[in-house]
């Protein structure tokens, strides 16, 4: 899953009138697609160190815990990142809190912080029909100072090198979480190039990419033992209330897992395009309340045409905005059958309007009709470049576990 950014207007609609908080009714549009995984990997951007702490959105996060509790129980995360820009924004105590939530929250797989060194060492695996998955994280820097033991960092070349071998020596598959990129920019930099390439040399089978916040092109690298390594980017936003549509973009994502012998192989990516919805009227808008952005839901794109015929995408909020994005983008439309890359492309738009035809049932990625293999079902935001294997059609897609 993609970023998962509780903003104040997230919380917000979350609160409820005992004072406790309720995430889970965001999810209800995407249970079908959630529910038919077998694993789902999110990246919980935040603390979620919970009310000690104190409650508070952008630009210093920190959740209640029950924005862990319902990504697991709702959301069904159950391989999460937690190393991200925003992983130190209440410190090392924080981080501690949300490790100790997540301890409470079981099965799951955490990786990325540490309330020690012991603890950076360890790395999760889990078994699904006898393949078993790790997960290492890590981000390429925190807002907030931090120690290279309470966060992996990439920069850490020794940490990655041993977190990776311990992943490659204990498992038949290694997901890398990497936290990158630059914010709201659809292109790859160079630096995620070469850790892409760095930790799939190493023995990385699936790169998931978050913290552009927007999507980026998936791949696939060939790595120096021959192999091929699938890497995303960035996967976007999933949860969240930031203002422009590609930035409420995303895409539900996943990829077969086959076991043949000893040998198990990533296959058939697929995905479906989401959005992220809420109302804000042009009065509320114009007067800058950010706060007053309600009706929050993530929906299959395909079936948003009339969340979307209601939607400004803060074009009145931006247009006064020092703070405008690099650019607000769309996905063009797409013809049946077509391969990823080839008519799908990030157009940049300017601030003062899209073009809804853009979001029509073409738009929607479907899986190939074999399901004959472990489906490890990823919330992906991607967009989706050459080479990519992706396959794209008029039905919608599901995933479907074997």
């Amino acid at each position: 899953m993609g970023d998962m950014l509780p903003h104040d207007s997230v919380n917000a609609n979350a609160l409820q009138p005992d004072g406790s908080y309720n995430y889970a009714p965001f999810f209800d549009g995407i249970k079908s697609e959630l529910d038919a995984a077998d694993l789902t990997f999110c990246n919980l951007e935040v603390p979620t160190a919970g009310v000690d702490f104190g409650i508070s959105g952008y630009p210093t996060f920190n959740a209640p815990t029950e924005f862990s509790r319902d990504l697991h129980g709702a959301a069904g995360c159950d391989l999460v990142n937690t190393a991200t820009n925003h992983t130190a924004d209440k410190g090392t105590a924080g981080i501690a809190a949300t490790r100790n939530t997540w301890d409470t929250l079981t099965p799951s797989y955490v990786s990325g912080s540490n309330r020690s060194a012991e603890e950076q060492q360890i790395v999760p695996v889990v078994e699904k029909d006898g393949i078993r998955i790790a997960l290492v994280s890590f981000a390429e820097y925190s807002n907030a100072p931090i120690d290279g033991i309470s966060l992996n960092l990439m920069s850490n070349d020794a940490l990655v090198e041993q977190l990776i071998a311990k992943a490659r020596e204990s498992a038949d598959v290694v997901v890398v979480s990497a936290h990158w990129g630059t914010e709201d920019s659809h292109e790859v930099n160079a630096q995620q190039r070469d850790f892409a390439q760095k930790v799939a040399n190493l023995g990385a089978d699936v790169i998931i990419g978050t913290g552009p916040h927007v999507l980026q092109p998936t791949s696939w690298l060939n790595r120096a033992d021959g192999g091929k390594t699938l890497v995303w980017y960035s996967i976007g936003n999933m949860l969240n209330t930031q203002l422009t549509l590609d930035q409420r973009t995303g895409v539900i994502a996943g990829f077969e897992l086959t076991k043949d012998g000893d040998t198990v192989q990533v296959t058939n990516p697929t995905a479906v395009l989401t959005y992220m919805h809420y109302d804000w009227t042009p009065a509320q808008e114009a007067a800058n309340d950010l706060l007053a952005r309600h009706n929050l839901s993530l929906t299959p794109l395909a079936a948003a045409d009339d969340l979307l015929a209601r939607t400004t995408f803060g074009f009145q909020w931006l247009s006064r905005s020092k703070h405008r994005p690099r650019s607000s983008a769309l996905m063009s439309p797409c013809c049946p059958n077509s391969r990823i890359g080839e008519s799908s492309r990030i157009y940049p738009k300017n601030d003062t309007g899209f073009t809804k035809s853009a979001y029509t049932s073409s738009s929607v990625i479907n899986p190939p009709t074999t399901t004959t293999a472990k489906v490890i079902g990823t919330i992906l935001a991607v967009s989706m470049g050459p080479g990519s294997g992706l396959r794209r059609n008029r039905a919608m897609p599901r995933l479907s576990p074997s």
